[in-house]
């Protein structure tokens, strides 16, 4: 059900209510705009590279859980785990430094939540305990953890429903305080009738309320004359007057009226992974075929030469430092030592180098340490992961490394050299823009190329060669999907391989278009990841100074 059809529903029922006939009552229109806003509250939050999320959240739910010593308090992660009889999901809740991650378990009933594994009608918390004996017992004497541990044995990434905790997701931003201070002011006019308007706005007043508990937040409001207390304590002003709500008529496509059908079928395409089917692929490839397309090739500038001496290198700079298990920090030195060499070979004494989407700085830290004489900046969203990277600079006292947390596409500074390794879909089509438009030299691992989309920035395909062919940006998507089936020994990793090609000739040709010099190559050895394409681009200036 709608909010809106709700909220009319509830209105009927509040008419007939006898108070609400009251010479007192004050009849309030509310604007289109915040209809809007909760609608947008009810969306799933948009989390690039979810899927990654998801499988991290997975295990260190199911890591705490499952291990006593880690629920003893000590954790920087809440197992607070909340179950409801029959249809209601699990919920639980990952701590950020700012922010709260909140899942929800789909529980099935047939296989999940038998009539005797039930704890209450309503939700119920289970707070974190060593104490297996303990009050944690259910009907006929089933124990709770045991129940709890059992269903997230079976969970998946599908399982995992991420709620629209903040304005833009899951992580509070800028956005959040410039409407919390607005919504107040707005709850005060109306007298702090809170709980009235949670009938009509509950996504609404429910972000604005786990606002308020936030103590910072408190702190700076006390200071700016708003006094949170009073949400939290489930307080209502007694007022004579009592608000009646009238919802204004809000159609889907005042909220939605630039995207069209087509474009749906797209983004529900890349949300699903989508897998293209065959005549869908032999159709594009036959277009590829007749416009005469084909990969270009290339070979890394170091040609063989690509190997960093890890074991004279300092501790800190290992990808063991950043939290990675011994046989992913292998294959991670690997990736590692082909995408620094390609930089040290690029980038000249006093340039700066950007690692775009540099989580816990694995790319940039180590370019930093190996190449002194440049400046090295690290762009990332999480701050979970600049934390890690910081507490690395840190040991190593790298004093030529500059720390930004922002999206991307929020970085407007000089650069000479760009770089990122494995960034998510778009974003390597964004870092490839972000350094054509610097005149930058470029040197990008690329990955999930099924996630490919057109947006207000960036639309498919790239380059004008593409185009002139009539290959569609459904067409590159198609292809993108295909070039996501590349792990080894499967029947479809060399056609895959061809479309991982043909997807980032479509970007070099772009760049080349740009009047940059241009390589692709694979790293070495290519078992190091599926995604192991590198694309090089260095403006003929920067070529010749290497050179």
């Amino acid at each position: 059900m709608s909010v809106i059809t709700q909220g009319r529903l509830i209105k009927s029922n509040m008419v007939n209510n006898s108070k609400l006939e009251a010479e007192d009552s004050i009849e309030l229109s509310l604007t289109k705009e915040i209809i809007i806003l909760e609608q947008h509250l009810y969306r799933p939050p948009r989390i690039h590279n979810d899927d990654k999320m998801k499988r991290h959240l997975i295990q260190r739910v199911l890591d705490i859980w499952s291990d006593p010593v880690s629920r003893s308090g000590d954790s920087d992660v809440s197992t607070d785990i909340r179950i409801c009889q029959r249809s209601g999901p699990v919920t639980g809740e990952l701590l950020q430094p700012h922010a709260v991650i909140r899942f929800k378990i789909p529980v099935n009933n047939a296989e999940k939540c038998n009539g005797d594994e039930t704890v209450s009608s309503e939700m119920k918390y289970f707070p974190r305990s060593n104490n297996r004996n303990g009050n944690t017992k259910v009907n006929n004497g089933k124990d709770v953890e045991e129940i709890l541990q059992r269903i997230m044995n079976k969970m998946r990434i599908d399982d995992i429903i991420l709620d629209h905790l903040y304005v833009e997701g899951i992580e509070m931003t800028v956005a959040d305080l410039m409407l919390f201070v607005f919504t107040y002011h707005f709850i005060e006019s109306i007298d702090f009738q809170f709980n009235s308007l949670k009938i009509y706005l509950p996504k609404l007043c429910a972000w604005f309320q786990n606002m308020t508990k936030m103590p910072k937040l408190k702190v700076a409001a006390l200071r700016y004359g708003c006094c949170l207390e009073i949400f939290n304590q489930h307080f209502e002003f007694q007022n004579i007057y009592i608000y009646k709500f009238i919802l204004p008529e809000v159609l889907q496509k005042d909220s939605d009226e630039d995207e069209n059908e087509e474009e749906s079928e797209l983004q529900r395409r890349t949300r699903s992974k989508y897998r293209a089917l065959k005549p869908e692929l032999a159709r594009v490839l036959k277009i590829i075929k007749e416009a005469n397309i084909e990969p270009i090739a290339g070979e890394h500038p170091c040609g063989k030469d690509i190997t960093l001496p890890w074991s004279e290198l300092p501790c800190a700079i290992h990808p063991y430092e950043g939290g990675l298990p011994e046989k992913r920090a292998l294959k991670k030195c690997q990736q590692l030592e082909n995408l620094a060499t390609a930089i040290k070979k690029i980038a000249q004494p006093g340039q700066t180098i950007v690692d775009f989407c540099s989580g816990g700085g694995h790319l940039g830290i180590t370019v930093a340490s190996l190449i002194p004489y440049c400046k090295v900046f690290l762009i990332e969203n999480k701050e979970e992961s600049l934390l890690i990277a910081k507490s690395r600079v840190d040991k190593l006292q790298l004093k030529n490394v500059t720390i930004y947390q922002c999206n991307l596409g929020y970085f407007h500074g000089k650069f000479d050299v760009g770089t990122c390794l494995h960034a998510c879909g778009v974003a390597t089509d964004m870092v490839l823009q972000k350094c054509l438009d610097s005149k930058a030299a470029f040197v990008v691992c690329p990955c999930c190329y099924g996630a490919v989309q057109n947006t207000h920035l960036i639309s498919y395909p790239r380059s004008q060669l593409f185009q002139e062919a009539n290959i569609s940006d459904k067409d590159l998507l198609t292809l993108g999907h295909a070039a996501d089936q590349t792990e080894v020994k499967t029947t479809l990793e060399q056609q895959g391989r061809y479309c991982m090609d043909i997807v980032d000739t479509d970007r070099l040709q772009y760049a080349s278009e740009h009047g940059y010099d241009v390589v692709l190559c694979s790293l070495v050895p290519q078992t190091c990841t599926p995604k192991n394409n590198l694309l090089i681009g260095t403006l003929p200036t920067d070529a010749a100074i290497s050179s």
